[in-house]
């Protein structure tokens, strides 16, 4: 009996040895060649472990692990996460982290991925999420969408087949920026040329517009633009025409036109060059028209040019070169200044009887260029006895009084050049009472001095002083100048 026991126990030793080397089979006593374990069953599957994972970063609760050795071996290891916070579904230990078994499908979920930047590769061709940002061969995307190409083919190329009808967009681009405020304004479309523009004769193009097919017609290749979406054009560049488009010209619109036309177009250039203002046929390379349409060339106007002065109007000449310039007439005359009543209520000097100088009037010119200055004036004065405004001289004494008008760069300078003096003017008052006969004769009022002088004067700003002067001999008394509405004081310049 012993016996038969020792042979049992050996042939279980026996089969438990070779069954180690060997496949086990489960429900099967064939067992796949290539595979461990070989579960076959119908209606039947494995239930992975069930355990509840807080932490991905750890390989906790799975216990019996010693140290950090044991829980990197054991990588592989296979269980079902049942903690919805972390991830419900099948993870595997990858050494250091529980990673989760895909279970999405593009065709019924959302994917979700919480880590960025993420590059996924396809074919040698990166496309990169990070930010929110979706960049094609770049790292880093500037701006919700950036693309890279290092290939030599078209970068984009939006092709809508033949399916559209009324009124579609192939593409477009909103820009939803409020504006206001200091900043810049934003570009809903900008377009950068960063390399060398190509040396052929179509070198860049902003923008090519091209029919496969055939003569498109007319008004088929236009840019608009419009107060309200798929509203009617308020300004727009039409580069068609009645003849075949490259051929045409331009026309450009900025009144309300119908979609697609812009017959009204107010500025239009011929295939030939020849550009219209305010015409649509133009016959000369500048053709403008209206009956009270002109040019208006700001480097000629009287701020930037010194030869347009006072609003006089200047002719205008075509140099050796073909420029339009100003050219001067032989003698040009304006009024640099026209003072009415330029005293008030006057200006008076008087003296016991020596000689009195006195100053009456200033005023400043700015000329140009070298000028021949032409001074007039007209001086009312009246006569009074010394130290009254009013009375009547009748002691039958002469009295002078006169007027001139010195020049000078500025008041010193006038001053310093007293001697020369221009539009000198002079009157004698004499009144006698006791006239022969024994007549009274007596006479008052105001008497005019009139002056009027030339001087030639440089470019540049010049002081003009109308001097006064009284002379009483032995006599004294009062010459006030400027007390009637009807002084006048002007200068005239011819250059």
């Amino acid at each position: 009996m012993v016996n038969n026991y020792r042979l049992i126990i050996m042939l279980f030793i026996a089969l438990l040895s070779y069954s180690s080397w060997s496949q086990v089979g489960i429900n099967t006593t064939t067992p796949n060649n290539g595979s461990l374990l070989d579960v076959d069953a119908r209606d039947k599957g494995i239930l992975i472990p069930r355990i509840n994972i807080s932490d991905l970063s750890n390989i906790a609760p799975i216990a019996g692990l010693a140290n950090a050795l044991e829980i990197s071996s054991a990588e592989s290891l296979l269980v079902y996460n049942t903690n919805t916070s972390t991830g419900k579904g099948f993870h595997y230990w990858d050494g250091t982290t529980w990673i989760p078994l895909g279970d999405k499908n593009l065709g019924k979920d959302d994917l979700t991925q919480s880590e960025e930047p993420r590059t996924y590769d396809m074919n040698g061709e990166d496309l990169n999420f990070t930010n929110g940002a979706f960049g094609i061969n770049t790292p880093n995307p500037n701006g919700a969408f950036e693309a890279t190409s290092t290939e030599n083919y078209n970068a984009y190329t939006f092709t809508q087949d033949n399916s559209l009808t009324g009124e579609k967009d192939v593409f477009t681009i909103e820009d939803q920026d409020v504006g206001g405020g200091g900043q810049d304004h934003s570009s809903v479309l900008k377009v950068l040329k960063s390399g060398n523009i190509n040396t052929g004769d179509n070198g860049f193009s902003l923008i090519e517009l091209a029919n496969t097919g055939t003569n498109p017609g007319n008004n088929k290749y236009w840019i608009s633009g419009r107060t309200t979406d798929e509203g009617a054009p308020l300004w727009g560049v039409d580069v068609t025409d009645n003849d075949y488009w490259s051929d045409g010209g331009i026309t450009l619109g900025v009144t309300t036109n119908s979609n697609g036309t812009y017959s009204n177009g107010n500025f239009r250039v011929d295939s030939n060059g020849d550009t219209g203002i305010k015409n649509t046929n133009p016959q000369e390379a500048l053709h403008i028209s209206g009956a009270n349409e002109t040019i208006r060339i700001e480097s000629l106007n009287e701020a930037n040019n010194n030869i347009n002065i006072n609003s006089i109007p200047e002719p205008v000449y075509v140099d050796n070169e073909g420029n339009l310039i100003l050219q001067p007439t032989l003698t040009q005359v304006y009024m640099d200044q026209n003072n009415l009543n330029f005293l008030g209520n006057g200006v008076f000097m008087e003296t016991t009887g020596a000689r009195i100088t006195q100053l009456v009037f200033s005023t400043t010119i700015t000329l140009l260029e070298s000028s021949l200055v032409n001074i007039t004036y007209s001086l009312p004065t009246i006569i009074t006895p010394f130290g009254e405004s009013s009375g009547i001289i009748q002691d039958g004494h002469p009295r002078n009084f006169r007027s001139y008008i010195r020049v000078g760069t500025d008041a010193n300078d006038a001053l310093a050049n007293d001697s020369d003096r221009y539009g000198y003017a002079s009157a004698i008052f004499v009144n006698d009472e006791n006239e022969s006969g024994g007549n009274i004769s007596i006479s008052n009022g105001w008497y005019y001095i009139v002056g009027n002088g030339f001087v030639e004067l440089p470019a540049g700003t010049h002081t003009i002083q109308l001097m006064g002067e009284i002379i009483g001999g032995d006599f004294g008394f009062r010459a006030t100048f400027g007390t009637s509405d009807y002084e006048r004081f002007q200068v005239i310049v011819h250059r």
